[in-house]
């Protein structure tokens, strides 16, 4: 690259450089994988089941314990359970794939920056502003979920074979103090 003259090429690439620095600069606290899974509390898990296979697949666990089901997709997965009596189906919550996932260390961080912090077995909890629930824990979490077996629930044909996640949408009352959280 000459000091008088810059190509396209180089001009672009000083750009992306640059680019990459502020968003490092702009980057949160978590270093996130990705969205790992959504956990739903629907009204008849049956036919949610039902419904959710037909899109994304058969590959499914059942939770030893609960109804909840799990259905994979890709590295990614969604929690299926039913809503208990007299609560609202709903998003129960998102959870976040965070890669070396260390809850100590992640723990203490939020709790640095103000962050109200819930621990669980599977990972942290912090509620964004309007009360939605975020599960924090490790990237890839399909490969530690427990107490599980594959569920003989009616195999279907499949319109869709899923690579994972891509984003998920939230409304919220306040979108500024959302974005500050």
């Amino acid at each position: 690259m000459s000091l008088n003259r810059i190509s396209r090429r180089d001009a672009l690439l000083a750009l992306g450089v640059a680019e990459m620095r502020e968003a490092r600069a702009d980057e949160g606290l978590l270093r996130t994988t990705r969205v790992d899974h959504v956990a739903l509390a629907v009204g008849d898990i049956d036919k949610a089941l039902v419904f959710y296979r037909s899109l994304f697949g058969n590959e499914v666990l059942k939770d030893s314990r609960t109804a909840r089901r799990y259905l994979r997709l890709g590295p990614c997965y969604m929690a299926i359970a039913p809503t208990a009596a007299g609560e609202a189906k709903r998003i129960d919550h998102i959870g976040i794939g965070i890669a070396n996932f260390s809850a100590s260390t992640l723990k203490s961080s939020l709790e640095g920056a103000g962050f109200k912090v819930r621990e669980s077995a599977l990972g942290l909890f912090v509620e964004d502003p309007d009360g939605a629930s975020i599960q924090i824990w490790a990237d890839e979490s399909w490969k530690q979920l427990r107490n599980t077996a594959p569920d003989t629930g009616p195999k279907q044909e499949v319109l869709f074979h899923s690579r994972g996640m891509h984003h998920i949408a939230i409304q919220t009352g306040d979108s500024a103090r959302s974005a500050e959280f």
